[in-house]
């Protein structure tokens, strides 16, 4: 049979832990850093009724399978050639430029930076979700 010190020591060994985590909770939650969203993510409902280019960052093999409409392919293992693509086909760099990846991928977010630095612009953006947002937005 269990002796009473043998209960106590056990309650003890249990207890403690929980109490010192529920009171040191309130004191360390200034060390759990909630991650900010980034400014320059967007979701669908911040982009309706603008003047949208957007960038698809995915492989070419998926762009050909499927993207947004008018959407430009926006290659990071070949930059030169994208920007050339870039270039070219867009009339106004001043547009809310908007990049995509399969489902708010970090690719998406370095392609948005990169384009930010070299073009000096700070209309370019990436999209929260991805293309499935923009799809599910259509429906």
């Amino acid at each position: 049979m269990f002796k009473r010190r043998d209960i106590f020591i056990c309650s003890a060994i249990f207890l403690v832990p929980v109490v010192f985590a529920f009171v040191l909770k309130e004191k360390a939650a200034f060390l759990i850093k909630k991650k900010e969203a980034s400014p320059y993510m967007k979701t669908i409902e911040d982009l309706k009724n603008l003047e949208v280019l957007w960038l698809d960052a995915r492989t070419e093999k998926k762009f050909r399978l499927k993207h947004i409409p008018k959407a430009i392919l926006i290659d990071s293992h070949d930059w030169e050639s994208s920007l050339e693509r870039l270039f070219t086909e867009v009339v106004d760099l001043e547009v809310t430029m908007v990049v995509y990846c399969s489902a708010g991928c970090p690719s998406s977010q370095s392609i948005a930076r990169r384009l930010r630095e070299e073009l000096s612009k700070e209309n370019i953006y990436f999209l929260k979700g991805g293309m499935p947002a923009w799809f599910a937005a259509q429906e």
